[in-house]
């Protein structure tokens, strides 16, 4: 029982107690939707997307290749469809982006270009070109050591 001069402790209102955890985790869920469509439809998310990133995203795909033909002791196939952009490795897939030029010199079987990665590390070999107006990326891989290289020449 508390003094006369202490005062009495009090129960907080109802509405003064703050958000549960629950509400919290919705809110955040919800902002992270919205910020993840957003970020997917704005138009600045294409800059950058030129030959130079293409370049890039297959030369990691070919790593990852290569990579899994030594982890597995098995040959590993990387195709590419010029005309579609399309591209398939042992893990992974995707599409470059549209507007690009793309040319495979290697072998190509049905329209898809064809890189095997043998499990000693060694390769079919072959180039990929990607261009859009006067910017250019080489994406090379050396039939027997099988090591991918680019070249973005500065514009």
């Amino acid at each position: 029982m508390p003094s006369p001069t202490e005062p009495a402790p009090t129960e907080p209102a109802p509405d003064d107690r703050g958000y549960t955890l629950l509400e919290l985790l919705v809110v955040v869920v919800i902002l992270g939707l919205a910020l993840t469509l957003a970020a997917n439809a704005a138009p600045w998310r294409r800059i950058g997307q030129g030959p130079a990133t293409a370049a890039a995203t297959l030369a990691g795909a070919l790593r990852t290749a290569r990579a899994v033909a030594i982890a597995t002791g098995r040959p590993a196939t990387f195709a590419i469809e010029p005309a579609d952009g399309r591209w398939v490795g042992p893990i992974a897939s995707g599409r470059l982006p549209r507007g690009l030029a793309i040319a495979f010199h290697g072998p190509v079987a049905r329209g898809w270009g064809r890189i095997v990665f043998s499990p000693d590390g060694s390769a079919t070999g072959g180039q990929v070109l990607l261009a859009r107006g006067a910017a250019r990326a080489l994406v090379a891989v050396d039939w027997l050591t099988g090591r991918i290289s680019t070249d973005v020449p500065a514009r």
